[in-house]
């Protein structure tokens, strides 16, 4: 009985690392092909000039300074 438990452990290691090593091959093949297909296509320059990333930080900026002006004790 313990031989045939140690045979069914045996048999699921082997079946869960075939899984987790063609799980590995087919993440680095998907990551290969994705390599190979052209980037996302620039963005073209704002009308005003200004860039996004600059509007996203003026944005962080003063969600931040307002999170911190209603938190009871000040800045920190």
């Amino acid at each position: 009985m313990i031989a045939e438990g140690a045979v069914l452990a045996v048999i699921g290691l082997v079946v869960v690392f075939l899984f987790l090593s063609l799980l590995v091959l087919v993440m680095y093949l998907i990551s290969a092909i994705a390599r190979r297909l052209p980037g996302p296509p620039a963005a073209a320059a704002a009308p005003g000039g200004g860039s996004r990333e600059a509007e996203i930080a003026a944005a962080v900026a003063a969600a931040r300074a307002q999170m911190r002006s209603r938190r009871p004790g000040g800045s920190q």
